[in-house]
């Protein structure tokens, strides 16, 4: 989950389900205003919040076929779990990248 410079499209496993395409297409215009919500609540020391949100987002990622983004979510509320706050901003930071890849294979969502 490390950054390498590029910014690669991530697409859903699901993209080639036709009767997927609207749920995905709404899960990705959506996730920029997600990721904000997080940071928002990161920022704001809500852990609480910030665990909730990000589970909520774990979900929902593994539903719509983004695993990678799904998983990167999960460590977020797994270090909130352990009482890692700098651990979750980390990953939250890292949450971000995927997010905009994700938004990045997908037209009219940017």
């Amino acid at each position: 989950m490390h950054d390498t410079g590029t910014e690669w499209p991530l697409y859903s496993t699901r993209g080639q389900d036709p009767a997927a395409e609207e749920s995905i297409q709404a899960f990705v215009v959506s996730l920029a205003e997600r990721i904000d919500g997080l940071q928002d609540a990161d920022s704001r020391g809500e852990h609480a919040l910030l665990a909730e949100l990000a589970q909520t987002l774990t979900e929902d990622a593994d539903r719509q076929g983004f695993g990678v983004l799904a998983r990167c979510a999960e460590v977020v509320v797994m270090d909130l779990r352990d009482s890692d706050a700098a651990g979750a901003h980390k990953h939250l930071v890292e949450l971000t990248r995927i997010a905009r890849r994700v938004r990045l294979g997908h037209a009219g969502s940017m």
